[in-house]
């Protein structure tokens, strides 16, 4: 995350963590190793990172980390630049708050920015992506032996609607972003740009 201890102390994405603080992590799960990797504030862990094939040391300093899911400005005037780190509890409103700024500042084009956010809340998805969509657009339709069992309608408000969007996606796009993405490109809302989804 842009700004916090691990980019601060040079990791990168797609870094493989091989050892946490001496012992190996080559077993160990998600959830094991974020559990030795966090620790109180001001302490600190060593990471042993394999990079292009080469082992690196480092060590982190950790810190509270608390980031808002979603960032947004104006660029050069005329284009919208909302982007969802990840979908969670403040998605919605933040989102919600861009797209009337958006409108009141006349954007022509709006920049949906995506990439690497692991998904979150399905509903903060349908909500996000009903800024585009009309009421009852079809957002995610769940089907279970190829039957449709739940489908999620848009319920507006449709802020945005109208005006021309792009949406950036990569490899670590999944989940929930996946689900506003797809949304958005069926309902021929927004262009996908970037690489293949998770």
């Amino acid at each position: 995350i842009s700004g916090f201890p691990a980019e601060k102390a040079g990791l990168k994405p797609k870094d493989i963590i091989a050892e946490i603080d001496g012992s190996s992590a080559y077993d160990l799960s998600i959830s094991e190793a974020v559990a030795k990797i966090r620790g109180p504030k001001g302490t600190q862990v060593k990471l042993n990172i394999i990079r292009n094939g080469e082992q690196k040391p480092f060590t982190i300093t950790r810190d509270q980390i608390t980031v808002p899911s979603v960032t947004s400005k104006t660029l050069d005037g005329n284009i919208g630049y909302l982007r969802i780190s990840r979908f969670s509890e403040d998605t919605v409103s933040l989102s919600k708050k861009a797209a009337d700024d958006f409108k009141a500042a006349g954007v022509k084009g709006i920049v949906l920015d995506m990439r690497s956010a692991p998904g979150g809340l399905l509903d903060a998805s349908v909500s996000v992506s009903g800024l585009w969509l009309t009421e009852g657009k079809t957002v995610l339709s769940e089907r279970r032996g190829g039957k449709v069992i739940r489908t999620y309608k848009s319920q507006g408000p449709a802020t945005l609607a109208g005006i021309r969007t792009v949406v950036l996606i990569d490899e670590g796009s999944a989940s929930a972003s996946e689900v506003t993405a797809g949304a958005l490109k069926d309902n021929k809302r927004a262009v996908t740009l970037g690489m293949k989804s998770f």
